[in-house]
């Protein structure tokens, strides 16, 4: 889907190191996914890629199919997108750690 009609957001297509940015210049547009689980943006040209990570338990039964190192690479996160008055996008990643996190002053 798109937000505010600049922002799409979608599972994502390539996985590799440089994901955000392959996803940027593939599509040309500003972009959320998660597709990797790992966290990672790339700005370029006025616009912007990111990959959001997973907000998940990583010890849960649920992740048991993927081995331990590569959980490791994932990361805890979400973005929150907020679209001002221009209409221009403002996309901020809130990272979670040991299982806590910040957003507008409170610690979740």
């Amino acid at each position: 889907f798109t937000l505010g009609g600049k922002v799409d957001v979608f599972h994502g297509i390539y996985c590799n190191k440089h994901s955000a940015a392959k996803h940027l210049e593939m599509f040309q547009r500003s972009c959320i996914f998660n597709h990797t689980h790992r966290i990672q943006s790339h700005y370029a040209n006025g616009l912007s890629a990111h990959n959001g990570g997973t907000m998940a338990d990583l010890n849960h039964k649920a992740f048991s199919y993927m081995p331990r190192a590569q959980k490791m690479q994932w990361g805890n996160a979400f973005n929150v997108v907020r679209i001002d008055g221009s209409g221009n996008e403002h996309i901020e990643t809130i990272v979670a750690r040991n299982n806590r996190f910040m957003f507008e002053g409170i610690l979740f």
